[in-house]
């Protein structure tokens, strides 16, 4: 009987002559992607901070609270870039859904981070970011440093969707329409000096991913639960929090194309 499980897609080792990280696909990677050769293949994919629940998110992509792993210790619960071995079929066309090694951890340098972002945005047809709160210039500036990678990589790959998710939001958001009014605001030129490196960040952003959105969740359990996510059953995750997963399923879902 076939297994579910999430797999290794991408190994990042370091080589001990060079002491450079390298990124290898793997044997099951490869595996994967034959096994849907005769499909039109499209990339899910979700990067950001360690420790802020970007499995948790494909994991409900998938309906499953257990599915890609969950750490909750200081220790990163992704190494590597990883994927659901069992591809969402649409119509024609064959969804995988990746999971990437937490960003900024004491483990990893920001050369490897860049790397993870890069290769994970050339994949995708759907790229999410998720990070815990706001949207600062930190993110900005690390996803536009990513951009320029991509831009010199891709020639004329077609750039994915691009959806911030923001965790554990609890700012007031009612001078905004919509939470992708919150996005435009940040990437608004207003207030921002000609010429600056701000302004900078900001053209590259919004000239690259012309097709983009923003969703904002509440914390999805109270108290100490928090750490006990993929033992709980989905209908036990607070209602506000799970309304706003169903629009982000609704979301990547509807965005889904082919990768070119």
């Amino acid at each position: 009987m076939f297994h579910e499980e999430a797999i290794l897609l991408i190994d990042i080792k370091r080589n001990d002559q060079t002491g450079k990280f390298v990124f290898e696909l793997t044997k099951q990677g490869r595996q994967l992607f034959s096994s849907v050769s005769d499909k039109n293949i499209s990339v899910g994919s979700v990067a950001g901070p360690s420790r802020s629940g970007k499995s948790f998110l494909l994991n409900a992509l998938l309906s499953n609270t257990s599915g890609f792993h969950l750490g909750h210790s200081t220790n990163p619960g992704t190494k590597g870039i990883w994927a659901w071995n069992r591809p969402l079929i649409s119509d024609d066309v064959a969804v995988i859904l990746v999971d990437t090694e937490g960003l900024y951890s004491v483990a990893r340098d920001k050369q490897v981070d860049s790397q993870i972002l890069g290769i994970t945005l050339l994949l995708s047809s759907v790229f999410v970011y998720n990070n815990f709160n706001v949207i600062d210039e930190k993110h900005l500036s690390e996803v536009a440093a990513v951009i320029e990678l991509a831009r010199w990589v891709r020639q004329d790959s077609a750039v994915p969707y691009f959806l911030w998710c923001l965790r554990d939001f609890a700012l007031n958001t009612s001078e905004y329409r919509d939470s992708d009014d919150y996005l435009e605001s940040v990437l608004s030129m207003k207030g921002v000096d000609s010429g600056s490196e701000k302004e900078r960040i900001r053209r590259s952003f919004t000239n690259f991913f012309q097709e983009r959105g923003c969703m904002l969740f509440v914390v999805p359990v109270e108290g100490k639960k928090i750490t006990q996510l993929d033992k709980m059953k989905y209908q036990e995750l607070r209602p506000e929090f799970r309304a706003t997963v169903e629009q982000f399923k609704l979301r990547v879902n509807a965005r889904t194309l082919p990768k070119r």
